[in-house]
């Protein structure tokens, strides 16, 4: 369980992301897409999608949120 203060970070965090990382980034994680959605939803390959994920979750866990 996140903690409500962890929650405004995470998003706040999430709101500093560029536009597409952002959308990206909401509908994968808050509203469950598929990878294989969210590539043909952004005209985008598999490893894209993936390697955006994967630098979002780096930049949350940078800002030292999940110890």
């Amino acid at each position: 369980m996140i903690l409500k203060q962890d929650q405004e970070k995470v998003l706040e965090i999430i709101s500093s992301f560029n536009e597409t990382d952002k959308k990206i980034f909401i509908r994968r994680y808050f509203f469950g897409d598929k990878i294989s959605d969210l590539a043909n939803a952004f005209n985008l390959s598999r490893s894209a999608i993936d390697n955006r994920l994967l630098r979002g979750r780096k930049v949350i866990k940078e800002k030292n949120l999940f110890h």
